[in-house]
């Protein structure tokens, strides 16, 4: 923020206050509102270019200090601005596509692929259990169909590293629940094979 603002030669009070106002913003951001969010990052932003291999972000210096609560009414270079670039990726997710921004080794877990690993789990717990129900009657108890109770039974024998790199977010981006579910039926028995299988070698 300092190196951004720099060309505008703002005097020493206005840019301790620009300062003392980004640290603030970047203390609470996780907290900001969505609304109030985007409602910033528009009045920032002057460009975004999306690349093959990143994005491209211009942001006006003079734009940033307004919004940072310094006056910019007597600034040097009020046309300067501040250009970030950040890695990404376009990858095939399920059916659609998605952008992975930045190390895709370090997104954040997928909820739903996180409750489908719970799932299979349950799913195995039950079919073990010491119980004299058929696997139909477990299927009616249980509100699944068949084939998705059989799909989560295959699941839970996931490698272990396998699980643990979901619960981390570390799959590749293309390993959706819904893919996950139909090649079930397709899934090596033994852990090397399932790694290849999934992407995850």
């Amino acid at each position: 923020v300092s190196n951004g603002l720099a060309p505008l030669e703002l005097d020493a009070r206005a840019l301790h206050g620009a300062l003392e106002r980004a640290a603030e913003l970047s203390r609470n951001w996780i907290g900001i509102p969505p609304e109030a969010m985007k409602e910033l990052l528009r009045s920032i932003v002057a460009r975004v270019t999306l690349l093959a291999d990143r994005i491209d972000v211009t942001i006006g210096a003079d734009r940033l200090a307004h919004a940072l609560g310094a006056s910019t009414a007597s600034v040097h270079d009020a046309g300067s601005t501040v250009d970030l670039s950040v890695a990404a990726e376009l990858r095939r997710s399920g059916q659609g596509k998605r952008m992975v921004v930045g190390d895709p080794h370090q997104a954040a877990s997928d909820a739903s692929l996180v409750n489908v690993l719970k799932e299979a789990v349950a799913a195995q717990q039950k079919l073990l259990a010491d119980t004299d129900e058929t696997l139909n009657e477990i299927t009616e108890r249980t509100t699944k169909s068949k084939g998705r109770l059989t799909a989560l039974t295959r699941l839970s024998y996931l490698a272990p590293d396998i699980i643990a790199a979901i619960l981390a977010g570390r799959q590749p981006p293309e390993l959706s629940v819904k893919r996950l579910l139909r090649t079930s039926q397709d899934l090596p028995l033994d852990w090397p094979g399932q790694r290849a299988f999934l992407g995850l070698a």
